[in-house]
């Protein structure tokens, strides 16, 4: 046999067992898409090496950024199966057929004696996607700035007579509005009715002009913590898992009033060919288990009672609702609604506290 002949075995050899071995892989796989960065380090700890281990099904990370994600994107041709977003954007993906309709009979499993519909807090399994912890928006101040006398309730964030400094506020209507009527005394029942009105935007936006010329605004979520560290700022709103290394370590503390809970979901791409073990993977990841682990590794919090109650067992500094403070719950069905308005009331304030402020006024 010549040596040409010889080579020639040796390369058919090697790609049988390449196709041999890559066969199962693409046969018991999976592409899931999430935040990104440290978030999908967590991720990967908490459920997706576990869940691997467990059905052998070998998952591919990817990485999107959850606030410039949008419907348009999710069309776009991609290897995405099973998506982590806000459920806002879940809501409008459903409409538009971007995202498969869940079974949720055959998803989520039933723990003990209740059916998985009453182990979920309300509203957060759809007809699409499924909710698996919410992401809470808070405010955290410099405890050096305020003494022995901190503030303690979203009211005192508006208040810079008694607790003076600038304030870090992301630059959208977004919860600031809901933190503006909160602190005007509407019942946490009524601030989104209320929201739903003209009236009631613009008595929010009436109260951010109370602090406007204080506000230092941010785009990125690190940008708050960033503020907060060169005492650019005695306050800001943030995402809880971006404040938290910063109150755990360092003389900072955190608002427990007008805590703004935000729910994310897992959703199948309509896109995706192995929805079987897209739903395996949901299965799993809403167990409640991996769900607290998930969930007290990023500071946030599970939609499911089971989880709440698993993680409580092991650590008794878990937040929940029984905190005795003002804490909202995210409409996503009013935030799709009236997302237009807002903005687009938003963007005029700005126009108008620009032209004002510029005027010397």
């Amino acid at each position: 046999m010549s040596c040409f002949n010889s080579f020639g075995m040796t390369i058919r050899v090697f790609t049988l067992l390449a196709l041999l071995f890559a066969f199962p892989l693409f046969a018991d796989s999976l592409v899931v898409a999430s935040r990104g960065g440290v978030y999908n380090d967590t991720l990967k700890k908490t459920i997706i090496t576990p869940f691997y281990t467990e059905t052998d099904i070998y998952i591919s990370l990817r990485s999107h950024n959850d606030r410039l994600l949008s419907e348009r994107e999710l069309t776009i041709d991609h290897d995405w199966d099973v998506i982590e977003m806000p459920e806002t954007l879940a809501i409008t993906a459903c409409e538009g057929g971007v995202i498969r309709i869940l079974e949720v009979s055959n998803v989520l499993k039933p723990i003990g004696d209740f059916s998985a519909e009453q182990d979920f807090a309300p509203r957060t399994i759809r007809k699409c996607s499924v909710a698996h912890q919410y992401v809470t928006t808070l405010i955290a101040f410099d405890e050096q700035a305020f003494g022995d006398r901190p503030p303690k309730r979203i009211d005192d964030f508006f208040n810079v007579t008694d607790f003076p400094g600038k304030r870090g506020l992301e630059k959208k209507p977004d919860t600031l509005l809901e933190w503006a009527l909160l602190a005007q005394g509407v019942p946490t029942q009524q601030v989104y009715p209320l929201l739903s009105t003209e009236r009631g935007i613009d008595l929010a936006l009436k109260k951010l002009d109370d602090i406007y010329q204080h506000i230092v605004w941010w785009q990125d979520a690190r940008e708050a913590r960033e503020l907060l560290l060169s005492g650019e700022v005695t306050m800001s709103s943030g995402y809880d898992s971006e404040l938290a290394p910063l109150v755990k370590h360092l003389p900072f503390s955190t608002i427990n009033d007008g805590k703004l809970r935000v729910p994310f979901v897992w959703a199948i791409s309509s896109q995706s060919v192995r929805i079987q073990n897209a739903k395996k993977f949901i299965t799993y990841a809403t167990l409640p288990i991996p769900m607290s682990k998930l969930a007290k590794s990023r500071f946030a919090h599970p939609t499911r009672y089971t989880a709440i109650k698993t993680e409580n067992k092991n650590n008794r500094q878990f937040r929940t609702s029984t905190e005795g403070t003002r804490i909202l719950i995210q409409d996503s069905d009013w935030f799709v609604a009236t997302k237009s308005i807002r903005q687009e009331k938003f963007k005029k304030w700005l126009k108008e506290k620009l032209l004002t402020f510029n005027d010397g006024g």
